[in-house]
């Protein structure tokens, strides 16, 4: 009696999405009919995500045993204090050792996001500033507005902050430069400071 049964494997993202705060991104490589012996299934992992760095989990291998139609591959993000892009796990299908009537569906390949959850806080300092002494020429530039963020930014992402001058006590004669704007950081170091682009107008008065 000679086996005509044939069947294909494929992969799917059954959980799509992984982060930080232990939600596991998976994979499930999938028969269309179980075998009688077991099917080792080969991949590659590719994506923007780094093995190690960004995630752990995925080997180069998977085994659905005998009498099963599926297996699962696992993707647990690697958590950091690191403001980044999302990033991805690409895991494409290859070799198969096993039933030579399996082979390969054209759904080989499928993608897990790692969803960046670090958000950064910004903090401004108080300071005195001294108008110097070449009226009515912008002297100093307000070193002491400076804002201070407390996560590292990657290279490849960016945050924006937006700032507002009020003037309090003092008007339009004391200081030079934009009272609002949008600064954004990027490629920076845990609490990396910025100052704002206030400049102060020495004076005669009192």
């Amino acid at each position: 009696i000679s086996d005509d049964d044939i069947a294909t494997v494929s992969i799917a993202a059954t959980d799509a999405a992984a982060d930080e705060a232990g939600d596991r991104g998976e994979f499930t490589v999938t028969l269309t009919n179980p075998a009688s012996v077991d099917t080792l299934v080969d991949y590659t992992v590719s994506g923007t995500a780094l093995l190690a760095t960004d995630f752990t989990g995925p080997g180069s291998s998977v085994t659905i045993p005998a009498g099963s139609d599926s297996a699962t591959i696992v993707v647990n993000a690697v958590v950091d204090s690191l403001v980044e892009r999302d990033e991805t796990v690409v895991v494409t299908l290859g070799a198969i050792t096993g039933d030579p009537d399996i082979s390969l569906s054209a759904t080989a390949s499928a993608t897990v996001t790692i969803v960046n959850d670090d958000v950064p806080t910004f903090t401004i300092t108080n300071s005195d500033i001294s108008e110097g002494s070449n009226p009515p020429d912008p002297v100093t530039t307000a070193t002491g507005f400076v804002v201070t963020v407390d996560l590292a930014i990657a290279s490849d992402a960016s945050v924006s902050f937006d700032y507002a001058v009020i003037h309090g006590s003092t008007d339009n004669s004391d200081f030079s430069g934009s009272t609002t704007g949008t600064i954004t950081l990027s490629d920076v170091s845990a609490n990396s400071t910025v100052a704002l682009p206030i400049q102060v107008i020495a004076d005669v008065v009192v």
